[in-house]
């Protein structure tokens, strides 16, 4: 089990630091190949805050989320809130 933390989260959908951005990708890639990532809902949660804070446009925000989910699909019962328009 891998464990994914916001900062991998947000540099996999932001370039900032174009090694940051190819390095959490390459481990998102990895955990998914090997269905071992562990989400916790808080760095989902942070992870859509920091988009949103940044500007980020809402399609791209529901693509990483949905994308995220994917990752780990039980932590999506936890987020049930996201869908009822709280985000």
């Amino acid at each position: 089990m891998t464990y994914i933390d916001t900062d991998v989260l947000i540099h996999a959908y932001i370039v900032q630091d174009r090694e940051k951005h190819r390095r959490s990708n390459e481990v998102i890639e990895q955990v998914d190949e090997d269905n071992s990532a562990a989400i916790s809902t808080l760095s989902v949660q942070e992870m859509l805050f920091v988009l949103e804070r940044l500007r980020i446009d809402s399609q791209t925000i529901d693509t990483a989320y949905d994308e995220v989910m994917q990752l780990q699909p039980l932590a999506a019962k936890f987020l049930c809130h996201r869908q009822a328009g709280w985000f």
